[in-house]
């Protein structure tokens, strides 16, 4: 993702070098990497990006930085909120709410939905959320009904019942 000011990946997994190089984007671009918690599918970032890290050290600076749930934490020119998340508790699970500009987006990493990510991700302008089985579009821009029909996506209606 890019910030005004820098760009940025929230995880970076096993195969997060060959999803860039399909995006045509350049690993070193990246200025910042924000995990939600420490899996390999999420976290492999110290062996992808510095293969052979655990005997040598980086020619540059790396700053790991354990962020504290429920409070502000400037990275870059972004403002990153954790919140808990609830997975894998060795893991330390967060959803991470990150403001960007003057926008806000909210990823859920994996994690049952609690009051913590419902925090997270209120009035963010996306929400990025691991692992649903069934999306509804909901809150809809008038541009986005009027495209509503082109969409894959479910979309809500007034009077819309889901059944679980």
């Amino acid at each position: 993702m890019d910030g005004p000011r820098c760009r940025f990946a929230v995880d970076f997994g096993a195969s997060s070098l060959i999803a860039l190089a399909q995006q045509g984007t350049e690993h070193n671009s990246i200025d910042a990497v924000l995990l939600t918690h420490l899996h390999g599918a999420h976290a492999a970032i110290r062996e992808v990006l510095f293969p052979g890290s655990h005997v040598m050290t980086p020619r540059f600076p790396v700053d790991w930085i354990e962020m504290e749930p429920g409070r502000p934490h400037p990275v870059l020119d972004l403002l990153v909120i954790p919140e808990c998340a609830r997975h894998t508790e060795e893991t330390n699970p967060t959803a991470r709410r990150i403001q960007v500009g003057d926008k806000a987006i909210c990823y859920t990493g994996d994690t049952e939905w609690t009051d913590e990510v419902t925090r997270a991700a209120r009035n963010t302008d996306r929400l990025i959320a691991a692992g649903a089985r069934r999306l509804i579009l909901t809150h809809m821009s008038r541009e986005m009904l009027a495209r509503a029909a082109d969409v894959p996506e479910q979309c809500a209606y007034d009077g819309l019942v889901v059944t679980l």
